[in-house]
Protein backbone atom coordinates (compact mmCIF):
# COMPACT_ATOMS: atom_id res chain seq x y z
CA UNK A 1 0.00 0.00 0.00
CA UNK A 2 1.06 3.59 -0.56
CA UNK A 3 0.52 6.67 1.55
CA UNK A 4 -1.30 9.75 0.31
CA UNK A 5 2.06 11.54 -0.10
CA UNK A 6 3.44 8.65 -2.17
CA UNK A 7 0.35 8.53 -4.42
CA UNK A 8 1.05 12.14 -5.44
CA UNK A 9 4.30 11.07 -7.11
CA UNK A 10 2.80 8.00 -8.75
CA UNK A 11 -0.01 10.05 -10.26
CA UNK A 12 2.35 12.27 -12.24
CA UNK A 13 2.90 9.67 -14.95
CA UNK A 14 1.48 6.36 -16.09
CA UNK A 15 3.99 3.70 -15.05
CA UNK A 16 2.27 1.22 -17.34
CA UNK A 17 3.48 3.18 -20.39
CA UNK A 18 7.12 2.32 -19.58
CA UNK A 19 7.98 -1.20 -20.65
CA UNK A 20 10.91 -3.44 -19.88
CA UNK A 21 13.43 -3.05 -22.66
CA UNK A 22 12.61 0.62 -23.35
CA UNK A 23 15.77 2.60 -23.95
CA UNK A 24 16.64 5.57 -21.76
CA UNK A 25 15.46 8.18 -24.30
CA UNK A 26 12.06 6.47 -24.54
CA UNK A 27 11.71 6.37 -20.75
CA UNK A 28 12.66 10.06 -20.51
CA UNK A 29 10.09 10.98 -23.15
CA UNK A 30 7.35 8.97 -21.41
CA UNK A 31 8.11 9.93 -17.79
CA UNK A 32 9.52 13.47 -18.15
CA UNK A 33 11.94 13.51 -15.21
CA UNK A 34 13.66 16.71 -14.08
CA UNK A 35 16.64 14.89 -12.54
CA UNK A 36 18.84 12.04 -13.75
CA UNK A 37 20.94 10.12 -11.26
CA UNK A 38 23.87 8.15 -12.63
CA UNK A 39 24.58 5.16 -10.42
CA UNK A 40 25.55 2.62 -13.07
CA UNK A 41 29.31 3.12 -13.64
CA UNK A 42 28.52 2.88 -17.37
CA UNK A 43 30.65 5.58 -19.02
CA UNK A 44 28.76 7.62 -21.60
CA UNK A 45 25.32 6.36 -20.57
CA UNK A 46 24.16 9.97 -20.52
CA UNK A 47 24.99 10.45 -24.20
CA UNK A 48 24.27 13.58 -26.22
CA UNK A 49 21.00 12.04 -27.43
CA UNK A 50 19.94 11.18 -23.85
CA UNK A 51 20.89 14.57 -22.39
CA UNK A 52 19.19 16.51 -25.19
CA UNK A 53 15.99 14.44 -24.81
CA UNK A 54 16.15 15.00 -21.05
CA UNK A 55 16.65 18.76 -21.52
CA UNK A 56 13.76 18.96 -24.01
CA UNK A 57 11.49 17.27 -21.44
CA UNK A 58 12.30 19.84 -18.71
CA UNK A 59 10.66 22.93 -20.23
CA UNK A 60 9.75 24.50 -16.88
CA UNK A 61 12.95 23.72 -14.98
CA UNK A 62 16.69 23.48 -15.39
CA UNK A 63 17.70 19.83 -15.90
CA UNK A 64 19.60 18.30 -13.00
CA UNK A 65 22.28 15.78 -13.97
CA UNK A 66 24.07 13.82 -11.27
CA UNK A 67 26.51 11.26 -12.68
CA UNK A 68 27.67 9.87 -9.35
CA UNK A 69 29.76 6.89 -10.49
CA UNK A 70 33.44 6.68 -9.63
CA UNK A 71 36.15 6.85 -10.80
CA UNK A 72 35.90 9.65 -13.38
CA UNK A 73 36.47 7.15 -16.19
CA UNK A 74 33.21 5.41 -15.16
CA UNK A 75 31.03 8.55 -14.97
CA UNK A 76 27.87 8.60 -17.07
CA UNK A 77 28.83 12.01 -18.55
CA UNK A 78 31.16 14.92 -17.90
CA UNK A 79 30.27 18.41 -16.72
CA UNK A 80 31.59 19.81 -19.98
CA UNK A 81 29.25 17.61 -22.03
CA UNK A 82 26.27 18.30 -19.75
CA UNK A 83 26.69 22.05 -20.10
CA UNK A 84 27.35 21.91 -23.84
CA UNK A 85 24.35 19.67 -24.59
CA UNK A 86 21.95 21.81 -22.50
CA UNK A 87 23.23 25.21 -23.66
CA UNK A 88 24.59 25.84 -20.18
CA UNK A 89 21.25 25.23 -18.44
CA UNK A 90 22.14 22.00 -16.61
CA UNK A 91 22.64 21.86 -12.89
CA UNK A 92 25.50 19.38 -12.54
CA UNK A 93 26.76 17.48 -9.51
CA UNK A 94 29.10 14.53 -9.74
CA UNK A 95 30.68 11.86 -7.62
CA UNK A 96 34.01 12.32 -9.39
CA UNK A 97 36.45 15.24 -9.34
CA UNK A 98 36.20 16.54 -12.91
Amino acid sequence: DTTEAQRHFGASFDVATVKGGDDLVTVIEKVGPSILLGLTAVPGLFSEKVVKAFHANCPDARPILMPLSNPTSRAECSAEDAYRWTDGEAIFASGSPF
